[in-house]
């Protein structure tokens, strides 16, 4: 997020009362503690406790301090992509990948020695650019350089198939180049924050939603 999202946001959410735990990771979920053994109400069923890590002040995990917190009910919203040695969906795959699975293409989203194939979205990345964010606008960008792109590779061997018979050349393919149009963040009803135009419109509130 943007600092300005960001400060509006935390803003909107202390004055909701809600507590937003920073540099904290959750370790386990454990069973939670109930008075006597007795399910005392509905809730009941659903208490928990989280071990937490919190990290040391220089932010690394050298003097990260673990603490426990009680919870009546557990919501858990953050996605989750955990490695492991299976592979699963696209990485079950000859294709080649990064540490988290993610397709690896060139500037063009197809795939080195598989020019029939392209990845968009956040089942790819581009090899050696900095990540895209895993945001909805990344990929609708994506998806219409790599239409492009799918065209122009079509285009090129229905030319070879006809044995090039000296037209119009097909259209070239085109590297990616992400364009950011700014974020917006939904706080509630008639309420949100905007940064666009890199940082020259700031807007938060009814004006924004």
């Amino acid at each position: 997020a943007t600092d300005y999202n960001r400060r509006v946001g935390t803003e909107r959410l202390e004055k909701a009362g809600v507590n937003v735990l920073t540099g904290t990771s959750v370790e386990e979920v454990l069973p939670g503690r109930k008075d006597g053994g007795e399910v005392r109400d509905t809730l009941d069923n659903y208490r928990c406790s989280l071990r937490l890590s919190t990290k040391g002040e220089d932010g690394g995990d050298g003097g990260a301090v673990e603490s426990e917190l009680d919870t009546t009910l557990l919501l858990w919203t953050a996605g989750s992509t955990p490695t492991a040695p299976e592979n699963r969906g696209i990485r079950n795959s000859v294709l080649p990948r990064d540490s988290m699975g993610r397709i690896l293409t060139g500037p063009t989203l197809s795939v080195p020695d598989h020019p029939e194939v392209f990845a968009i979205g956040d089942c790819g990345r581009v090899t050696g650019r900095r990540r895209y964010p895993a945001t909805a606008q990344v990929a609708m960008q994506m998806a219409t350089c790599a239409g492009w792109n799918v065209c122009a590779t079509l285009s090129s061997s229905d030319d070879d198939n006809d044995g090039g018979g000296g037209g119009t050349p097909p259209p070239r393919l085109l590297p990616f180049n992400f364009v950011s149009l700014g974020e917006m963040m939904t706080l509630g009803t008639d309420d949100a924050t905007i940064s666009t135009l890199g940082g020259a419109l700031e807007l938060d509130g009814a004006a924004a939603s």
